[in-house]
């Protein structure tokens, strides 16, 4: 049986002065492990995965930055009502900007 896989990439900002970057590190506040762990909050028992367009390094933020998330098995069906979830669940110096849906990954 194939599995389904949906695509989404989200923009964003964030000011970078609290984030050892953009990578998830071990024992480091990242931006990348802040959005993973809000994704597991507001996707419970949900499988996803994320991959940023780019990286940057401690203390710097960024205007537009883009990442793909890649669903698996089940479609978001409201992205406004997602953008607002997850922007209230995120620190309040992380802001999704957009969310939309692709047809298979953008970023390789």
């Amino acid at each position: 049986m194939r599995k389904e896989r949906y695509y989404y990439l989200i923009r964003l900002q964030y000011l970078g002065y609290r984030y050892s970057g953009w990578q998830k590190q071990p024992e480091h506040k990242t931006v990348e492990g802040m959005l993973t762990k809000t994704l597991k909050f507001i996707l419970p028992g949900l499988r996803f995965k994320i991959l940023g367009a780019g990286r940057t390094d401690a203390k710097v933020s960024a205007m537009d930055m883009a990442f793909e998330l890649f669903l698996d098995h089940e479609a978001l069906t409201d992205l406004e009502h997602f953008k607002g979830d997850f922007n209230k669940n995120l620190p309040s110096d992380i802001r999704i900007l957009s969310v939309e849906e692709v047809r298979g990954s953008l970023i390789l």
